[in-house]
């Protein structure tokens, strides 16, 4: 029990520190403008439609492009967000536009939720320079001619309709109702008005989301002058366990297939779920990633896997690519709880009996296989020949093997990608327990650099900076979110200092160092490697 209570103090503690650094959710749409001889073009979802004509113009950032529209043109958004809310429409979204206008003191339109375009934009800017709309309110805060903007709308009918800018919100508005004049049909228009409200206006990025943002994520998403973050590569197939009706079913993709027997069981975190796959059973993925890498099979994805092993010393298959299972597995967590298989090896560090991992295989054909455990890298192989054995042909199978090497094996999401994921992205998937990113908490009291060396036999050091005067203490955590240890550097004034954490009596494996100033939390993984 006590170690439960331990673990939920974590995870709240941890709450805090994203609530600093909310991990924004994956766009359905964005649209960036900086290729002039294409400027519809998608980098996530469905080009635009012009009506109209459009200009490309420098954009907020060097090398970083714009459209201008003028009165009478405007953009077409197929946004592909399904029903929502309660209502047969759109009742719940986020619309980023990063935008500036040529000329103050005339109206300029921001969107119109009426496909015909018969109807006045719901939202402006108005002849006094001040954002919003009759329904829910004008912002106190006026807009600047020729400044760039990164405005985010918070859709929630029923509950709020808020503006942010550059982070900070400008209107806090009552929601309409269910279906009402801010929900969203098949179709968004960009900057149009049916009463010639829409004066020329500059947008140099679009993005669409199908939750409203919170404030949080407002502020993470930063300004228009704030580079912007490449989209992460959006998941072919994910599955995620958490419906006990109907465990085999998909978030993206085709339900999984199974063969033998599983059941529903307790996941890495509250109210997560898993499955635990019995011997002899296995679950069948229609992938749906398309031939690629130069041969006729798949030659380049990446396969995510969050696992869990109650029995170590013994082989637990992980996947096999032969779809009539009469072959090995193609990955192994073999007898000595090491992860990996002949061709590639094996890795150094242990898999821990009854311990979450957030497992990441990256191929590449010809050139690599990677294996990450909760962000890191265990094992740098060769890549094996072009549809050769690690190629996958329609159907991949999960937990299969053919001569009984699939010992019991716990499951709380997969999800596959049809390219090989670098180590960045790899990293920022974090792990299934904590949900701790490789990513430093943003704040203004202080910032935690990486350790080095990292992995470390002896000692490492960090780096930290202090912005303001704050009491720091130090805590280790191992990856079950028991403390090994906590050190308590007590008051420090704006400066950079150094912590030196010692291996000591610290077995191999994954741990992770939490700095806390004064309610500021910042965590870094480190690797001891004996």
């Amino acid at each position: 029990m006590k170690t439960k209570l331990l673990l939920v103090t974590i995870l709240l503690a941890f709450a805090g520190t994203l609530s600093l650094n909310a991990a924004v959710p994956e766009r359905k749409g964005w649209w960036k403008f900086d290729d002039a001889t294409d400027m519809l073009k998608a980098d996530i979802g469905t080009p635009l439609t012009l009506t109209g004509s459009q200009t490309s113009v420098p954009g907020p950032l060097d090398g970083n492009l714009a459209t201008q529209l003028t009165t009478g043109s405007y953009l077409t958004m197929t946004h592909g967000i399904a029903a929502n809310g309660g209502g047969t429409l759109v009742n719940e979204y986020s619309l980023q536009m990063d935008i500036s206008v040529p000329q103050l003191n005339v109206w300029n339109s921001f969107y119109q939720t009426a496909p015909a375009n018969d109807d006045d934009a719901e939202m402006f800017i108005n002849t006094t320079n001040f954002i919003g709309a009759w329904r829910y309110g004008y912002s106190a805060t006026s807009v600047l001619q020729d400044t760039w903007y990164r405005i985010v709308v918070s859709v929630k009918n029923g509950n709020h309709f808020k503006i942010f800018v550059n982070g900070q919100i400008w209107v806090d508005g009552a929601g309409q109702d269910i279906d009402g004049r801010d929900a969203l049909q098949t179709v968004l228009l960009m900057f149009a008005d049916n009463d010639g409200e829409d004066n020329t206006i500059n947008c140099a990025e679009l993005g669409i989301w199908d939750v409203a943002l919170t404030a949080a994520e407002a502020l993470e998403l930063g300004d228009a002058t704030t580079a912007p973050t490449p989209p992460f590569p959006a998941k072919k197939g994910w599955w995620k366990f958490d419906d006990t009706a109907n465990l085999v079913k998909a978030e993206t993709g085709l339900p999984l297939v199974l063969t033998g027997t599983m059941e529903s069981v307790e996941g890495p975190g509250g109210g997560n779920l898993a499955v635990e796959i019995g011997i002899g059973s296995n679950l069948a993925m229609d992938h749906g990633i398309a031939v690629n890498g130069g041969g006729a099979l798949v030659n380049e994805y990446s396969l995510m896997m969050d696992i869990l092993m109650p029995q170590g010393g013994m082989y637990h298959a992980i996947f096999q690519t032969t779809p009539a299972n009469n072959d090995d597995a193609e990955l192994f967590i073999n007898g000595d709880n090491l992860i990996g298989a002949w061709r590639f090896g094996y890795s150094t560090l242990t898999v821990s009996e009854n311990v979450w991992y957030r497992l990441v295989v990256t191929v590449k054909n010809g050139e690599y296989y990677r294996i990450y455990l909760n962000g890191y890298n265990w094992v740098d192989g060769t890549g094996q020949d072009i549809d050769s054995r690690d190629a996958l042909q329609s159907t991949l199978l999960l937990f299969a093997d053919e001569d009984g090497e699939d010992n019991i094996m716990r499951c709380a999401e997969v999800a596959i990608w049809d390219k090989a994921l670098t180590a960045d992205e790899v990293a920022t998937l974090g792990d299934p327990t904590t949900g701790i990113f490789e990513k430093p908490a943003a704040s203004n009291y202080a910032s935690l650099g990486q350790n080095f060396p990292n992995p470390f036999a002896t000692e490492t050091t960090f780096s930290y900076e202090m912005k303001k005067t704050g009491n720091v203490t130090f805590r280790l955590i191992d990856m079950a979110g028991k403390e090994i240890s906590a050190v308590n550097e007590g008051k420090k004034v704006p400066g950079t200092y150094t912590y030196i954490l010692d291996a000591g009596n610290l077995a191999n494996g994954i741990y992770y160092l939490q700095m806390i100033v004064d309610g500021s939390q910042h965590t870094r993984k480190v690797v001891v490697l004996h």
